[in-house]
């Protein structure tokens, strides 16, 4: 696989305008109105740091397939996934709200969250 420059050069060169996105437009939003979605079991320490905060918080233990992230994703603001859930370029597509995303490995598009303007974080590799 390419890695980012690359496909961006690729992408230039075709003059495929198919990787040309509207910025996301930013909102002020009180805590309590953003929607964070935590699958794969991530520590129950932090949902309850995100809850103390008046964040609502929705977690699963289990991974989401991509049909599943499509169908739900847009109504989160924040993701955050270990290693099985694959954030791909059409789960993106469909995350209107989303703009971040804290994952663990490579489960993640980051050439298609960075065209999204989503801010991608590798997180810690234990205990999140």
């Amino acid at each position: 696989m390419a890695n980012i420059h690359e496909r961006f050069r690729a992408a230039h060169d075709r003059g495929d305008s198919g990787y040309v996105f509207q910025p996301r437009i930013l909102h002020p939003l009180e805590n309590e109105e953003i929607k964070i979605l935590l699958l794969e079991n991530i520590s129950q320490d932090a949902v309850a740091s995100f809850r103390s905060q008046a964040y609502h918080v929705d977690h699963r233990s289990k991974a989401m397939s991509e049909d599943e992230l499509v169908e739900n994703i847009g109504a989160y603001h924040a993701i955050g996934i270990r290693s099985k859930t694959k954030i791909t370029e059409r789960v993106l597509k469909a995350a209107s709200k989303v703009t971040f995303i804290i994952f663990q490995r490579s489960s993640v598009d980051i050439f298609s969250s960075s065209l999204l303007s989503v801010v991608s974080v590798l997180g810690p590799t234990r205990s999140i």
